[in-house]
């Protein structure tokens, strides 16, 4: 029989939700976490061999390398980028005469990881807008689009050829849709040894000690009555917590409490597919193609030798890549990925009340310190360490 008064509820069982909970555990707290979702965007195939939501991480996931395995190692080399017209790829003798461009761009992001190996040391204890606020690089990149910096430093060429595409495959918008922070922030397997996750044991290690802690259920409304006093309206019964954490997408919440909307949710779409691809793209791994020629983002070989595509609409012509083809699964991420503006949504919302999951940094290591944050205020609200 579930108690009906707890300390903290955390709404919402992917990353965020999970180390929020996990830290919790750890400082011997009392907590429950509600969820239709356990895992979020931890989802993977039966055999766990192709991921459908978070799919590679770089080697300085500090947080969440001591939860995952690793099906392969990302290279490179292996990815091609299509115009319409020609395949190229960053090794190409075509590219000499980009060289110089490509240099300023890897020296500007080996600056940019610095600061961001700093704030994510800080990110714990204190939340992304405290922590850019007293870095002036960090702060200044989330205020400039991105298409000013690639003016500013003549990347024009190589963001058209390149970075676009990898724009639009990781985030699902093209370039002059991000700031210069998230745009910098996708080209760090540029720089660092980069893995396609396997989550076969991620969810029993994130989960272990605390597995009874969690419900399976939908949360249909949180009231406050005071500033330490929440009522929570769910599928599974009505519970009264003295801290909550939302830990999930706003899509998810939506009309669950008045939260902070995103500047954009861009919902994407991701097919797992098994088949013969078509001559002219059957040797390249990984190709990524330019938005305005295709309907979808980039054509990936996973290492079971079938294909995750990226897509932005739901119905695709896969004849155009196949001589043959089977649908293993098609997945709907609404969200598939937060965009910010220039501006920071608050992580702590409200007395009592903190807001986890992607809402200002969509990579899985920022997401999981959202988590750690929530769980940090919460515990010193009680011990005042």
């Amino acid at each position: 029989m579930l108690n009906r008064k707890y300390e903290t509820i955390i709404i919402g069982g992917g990353i965020s939700g999970l180390s929020c909970a996990g830290r919790l555990y750890e400082a011997g707290r009392d907590f429950i976490l509600i969820t239709e979702n356990l895992g979020g965007r931890i989802f993977s195939s039966k055999l766990f061999d192709v991921n459908y939501g978070a799919a590679y991480i770089t080697d300085d996931y500090t947080h969440v390398l001591k939860y995952v395995d690793f099906n392969e190692p990302m290279k490179i080399k292996d990815f091609f980028f299509f115009d319409g017209k020609k395949f190229r790829n960053l090794f190409d003798l075509y590219n000499l005469h980009h060289i110089p461009a490509i240099i300023r761009l890897l020296i500007k992001l080996m600056i940019f990881r610095r600061h961001i190996i700093r704030y994510r040391k800080k990110a714990p204890h204190i939340s992304i807008k405290e922590s850019f606020e007293t870095d002036s690089l960090l702060i200044k990149y989330w205020k400039m689009p991105a298409k000013k910096f690639i003016k500013k430093h003549g990347f024009e060429k190589i963001d058209r050829l390149y970075v676009n595409l990898i724009a639009s495959a990781t985030a699902f918008v093209g370039s002059e849709k991000l700031n210069t922070f998230c745009y910098l922030s996708i080209l760090f397997p540029l720089l660092r040894k980069t893995r396609v996750i396997n989550f076969k044991n991620t969810i029993q290690k994130l989960t272990s000690g605390y597995e009874d802690k969690i419900i399976s259920g939908s949360v249909y409304k949180v009231q406050k009555f005071s500033t330490a006093f929440f009522s929570v309206k769910s599928s599974v019964g009505n519970f009264f917590a003295q801290n909550i954490v939302f830990a999930a997408p706003h899509q998810a919440l939506s009309g669950v409490y008045d939260l902070p909307k995103p500047h954009i949710q861009k919902q994407a779409y991701v097919f797992h597919i098994a088949g013969l691809r078509k001559k002219k793209y059957r040797s390249m791994k990984a190709i990524l193609f330019g938005a305005e020629h295709h309907h979808i983002f980039m054509l990936w070989r996973q290492k079971n030798g079938e294909d995750i595509i990226y897509s932005k609409t739901p119905e695709l012509d896969l004849a155009l890549y196949y001589e043959s083809y089977e649908i293993v699964k098609k997945i709907n991420w609404n969200p598939g990925m937060i965009i910010p503006k220039d501006e920071f949504v608050e992580q702590k919302i409200d007395e009592n009340m903190y807001l986890a999951s992607d809402y200002n940094l969509s990579l899985l290591e920022d997401s999981f310190l959202t988590g750690l944050y929530a769980a940090n205020q919460i515990i010193k609200s009680y011990t005042g360490a």
